[in-house]
């Protein structure tokens, strides 16, 4: 070696490492590293045992929560209500999760998190399965600490029943009782929902068939107060949905006759619009027009619907068999 002079003709003192790793070496260090992906993977197994075994108490302490420590408001109740029916129409075990589904409960996805959020919270639903690990949130011991509301399912808790049809049975008593003497409050929450839905309308017809924007975040209240002050002025759902189809279309010949117009401008325009025919046909006759798929129908308002109609038709036969009772006596 040193007639090779690889050392400069001095024969090192000190450890010097080959160019090439021995058959050994590789050996252990492949040992080395086979077990520390056995370690690793028993880590993650266990890591994911504590959140399943975490996740599984949280929804076992949801579902056999107290009752609650007060009633829900009339909003509340119907959407409630609405998710009895769902429960018990489908025969269902659960519902969702919401982010699954293709209509919404209260007209916005947002809102719906909201609502749900809100009765979890005061014990009015509870979550449940089916459910997986990635619907929690989990701190570094990895015990659940937050849920994502529209990731799992929902039913009743069981101080309504033992079974989830049992409960649901029982919730639907419990909110319908409630709601008997709330007439004027589920119909305010009928004109809300139908200022929403003309809202929606105005804002697919706009993107869906004319292939504008969507109506400025900033108008969509200028948007909902104008349908909602036709609905309370006596407009049927229909009549608005009628000029806010009229309201689009001028919107958009206009934009189409006008250059250069900012981004959005049409759409925001079919809201003035919208609000100068409203004002226009004031104590005018207002055509109807049928109310068609593309006008979004949240659960809540079928819901609120049925439960007036069924209200109506009691006071109607109460009435009725008065009449008929003062006519016998008398």
């Amino acid at each position: 070696m040193a007639a090779t002079r690889l050392w400069n003709g001095t024969f090192p003192l000190e450890p010097v490492a080959d160019r090439a790793i021995c058959q050994d070496c590789l050996t252990a260090q492949q040992a080395r590293a086979d077990a520390k992906r056995v370690i690793e993977r028993e880590r993650a197994a266990a890591a994911s045992q504590r959140k399943v075994e975490s996740a599984s108490a949280w929804l076992r302490a949801s579902l056999n929560a107290s009752e609650p420590d007060a009633s829900p408001t009339s909003y509340q109740a119907v959407g409630l209500l609405a998710l009895a029916e769902i429960l018990l129409h489908g025969e269902l075990a659960s519902f969702g999760p919401l982010k699954s589904l293709s209509y919404t409960i209260t007209s916005f996805t947002s809102s719906d998190i909201e609502l749900f959020r809100e009765m979890f919270q005061a014990r009015w639903i509870a979550a449940t399965t089916p459910a997986t690990v990635e619907c929690f949130t989990y701190d570094e011991d990895d015990q659940a600490i937050t849920m994502y509301i529209d990731a799992v399912c929902w039913t009743f808790p069981r101080w309504f029943g033992l079974t989830s049809r049992e409960a649901a049975v029982t919730a639907a008593k419990v909110l319908r009782n409630q709601l008997a003497d709330q007439i004027d409050a589920i119909i305010e929450i009928v004109q809300q929902l139908e200022a929403n839905m003309a809202v929606g309308y105005l804002d697919g017809l706009l993107t869906g068939h004319y292939g504008e924007l969507p109506i400025p975040e900033h108008r969509l209240p200028d948007a909902y107060e104008y349908a909602l002050k036709a609905l309370r002025n006596g407009y049927a759902l229909e009549q608005v949905v009628s000029m806010a189809w009229s309201a689009a279309a001028a919107s958009v010949a206009w934009g189409q006759r006008t250059a250069g117009l900012k981004p959005g401008a049409v759409s925001s325009a079919s809201v003035t619009n919208l609000g100068r025919h409203i004002r226009f046909t004031n104590n005018r006759p207002v055509p109807h027009c049928d109310i068609l798929n593309s006008v979004p129908r949240p659960a809540m308002y079928g819901t609120a619907i049925r439960f007036l109609s069924e209200r109506q038709e009691a006071h109607a036969s109460l009435a009725n068999f008065r009449a008929v009772y003062r006519t016998e006596k008398f």
